[in-house]
């Protein structure tokens, strides 16, 4: 394999490798905004629960 071969694979991962980086970061992201979600309903239904006395 050639130097200039190598450069350019060399440069394709890295291509590569910046797209999963960033397809992870979204991913968190998202995965973040769900749990955040989830923990705002269940407060959300505790508080319901609460105020209709049933504690």
């Amino acid at each position: 394999m050639r130097v200039d071969e190598t450069g350019k694979k060399h440069v394709l991962v890295q291509e590569e490798l910046s797209l999963i980086k960033q397809q992870l970061a979204m991913m968190l992201e998202k995965h973040a905004l769900v749990t955040c979600i989830c923990i705002m309903m269940k407060t959300w239904m505790i508080s319901l629960f609460l105020e209709d006395g049933y504690s």
